[in-house]
């Protein structure tokens, strides 16, 4: 209703979640743009009331929307077959920005530049923390240690497991919730970036470790599949003696300053938010129009 008073060109809705408004948008005659983020009904924290909402969700922002959007094209895909509606496939953007030349934010963790491996993400359990604690302490004394940037949404039992995992691990530090200068410097002088989740949308953690030519390891599904990394930079989900092994041959082994400037550039041309803007604007644009 306020939207209306607004009286916009587009509203945009983001996430299956607050598609539940999608009707009531187009019965106060507003063109509608759906941006499917992902199967947020299969997240762990849901209860079955909240999955049976969500997928409701889903159903009503792929049938009312003007247009739809999905940030993979896995998603893209299933939400055409499932609804019989078009779905622009459009990725989230990152910025291309280099490294940054400040280690303020390291030092306050006891961080020194490449010598961490750093994983970014929500505190939850699809994010899988405890794996990335389990494989880190098989690793030995190489000399570095792990840096857990995120937080918990709620707390809970999940976040006092991490806790206790990290207390008990030498080695791990955890920052808590990062943004802007700070959070490019934990991102940007990390030795090794790991995303070890099951589940994903749009893995933009990862995607920002790339365009800074920062080296990943991401777990097999199929969201971080979809990136067409090679195939060392991928591990078997929630295999912890993979993933430790895996850390290891990447920790021992410098990267090709040459193949990271490559992936910088080949980051930006496919997610770089140029792109992505004008693909977006094409869509307002068709959706205003019908």
């Amino acid at each position: 209703m306020a939207a209306r008073r607004l009286n916009p060109d587009v509203v945009h809705i983001h996430a299956i979640g607050p598609s539940l408004a999608a009707p009531v948008a187009r019965a106060l005659g507003l063109k509608l743009v759906v941006t499917h983020h992902g199967f947020d009904y299969n997240r762990q924290k849901w209860g079955r009331f909240a999955k049976t909402a969500l997928r409701l969700g889903e159903r009503l922002g792929m049938r009312f929307a003007n247009r739809r959007i999905a940030i993979s094209q896995e998603v893209a895909t299933y939400a055409e077959r499932r609804y019989g509606k078009p779905v622009s496939f459009i990725p989230n953007g990152v910025d291309v920005a280099g490294k940054p030349n400040d280690v303020s934010a390291l030092q306050a963790f006891g961080l020194e530049s490449g010598r961490y491996v750093v994983m970014v993400a929500r505190i939850v359990p699809e994010k899988r923390q405890l794996d990335l604690i389990a494989a880190f302490a098989k690793l030995g004394d190489l000399g570095f240690k792990l840096a857990l940037v995120g937080y918990a949404e709620h707390g809970g039992d999940y976040l006092r497991r991490v806790e206790a995992a990290a207390k008990t691990t030498p080695g791990v530090v955890m920052t808590g919730f990062k943004v802007d200068e700070e959070l490019a410097q934990l991102f940007g002088h990390a030795a090794l970036f790991v995303l070890p989740s099951s589940h994903e949308g749009m893995p933009i953690a990862l995607l920002e470790a790339l365009a800074l030519g920062v080296p990943v390891l991401a777990s097999d599904i199929s969201p971080n599949l979809a990136l067409r990394l090679p195939p060392d930079d991928y591990f078997p989900l929630g295999d912890v003696d993979r993933l430790a092994a895996a850390m290891r041959e990447k920790l021992t082994t410098p990267p090709d300053p040459a193949a990271v400037a490559a992936r910088i550039v080949e980051t930006e041309q496919a997610y770089g938010w140029g792109p992505v803007v004008d693909a977006t604007i094409a869509v307002y644009d068709e959706a205003r129009a019908s």
